[in-house]
């Protein structure tokens, strides 16, 4: 869009706005409203008002990895809060058992010994695996898609989610 038809588009929209404007703003010598990028989002047909800002490459790695970090303490705690659960429940079963309120023993394999014996990262793959089809086709088939794309859907989700039905 060529800055005097931006103009023009900014003007429909109620701002007064005019080529030299629009070149201020690309050039970062005027600064800009939030309910003038709230127009200007919707006139270049963009979803956010983030999308009208090249942040530099630091940042973005920043923020990517930062959230990386905070998925990975949250999957941390979880699983922290899995193997506290596990013992807990051993611990109750063991006492039950110690009262004589318990029949059940853990070589019977019932619901009480597959909890005993449960990983985790087990549960974490399988939850995870149908929600994120990492299988190399359809990551190759994603617009974008790059190296690092294709790296991750070689990870273990990808292997795991070839086993998954996605239809």
């Amino acid at each position: 869009m060529s800055q005097a038809a931006l103009a023009a588009s900014m003007r429909d929209e109620g701002w007064k706005w005019s080529q030299p404007t629009v070149a201020a703003v690309e050039k970062g010598e005027r600064g800009l409203k939030l309910a003038e990028a709230e127009s200007l989002v919707g006139i270049l047909g963009l979803e956010q008002i983030e999308d009208l800002i090249e942040r530099p490459a630091s940042a973005v790695m920043s923020a990517a990895l930062g959230k990386m970090n905070r998925a990975a303490d949250e999957l941390l705690d979880a699983s922290l809060a899995f193997y506290d659960a596990q013992f807990a429940l051993a611990s109750a079963l063991d006492e039950l058992h110690g009262r004589g309120e318990l029949a059940e023993t853990p070589d019977d394999g019932g619901e009480f010994a597959k909890w005993l014996r449960a990983d985790p990262a087990t549960h974490v793959t399988a939850v995870a695996a149908p929600f994120i089809p990492l299988r190399p086709e359809v990551v190759s088939a994603v617009t974008g898609a790059g190296p690092w794309t294709r790296y991750l859907s070689a990870g273990p989700y990808g292997e795991r989610s070839q086993s998954v039905n996605l239809d």
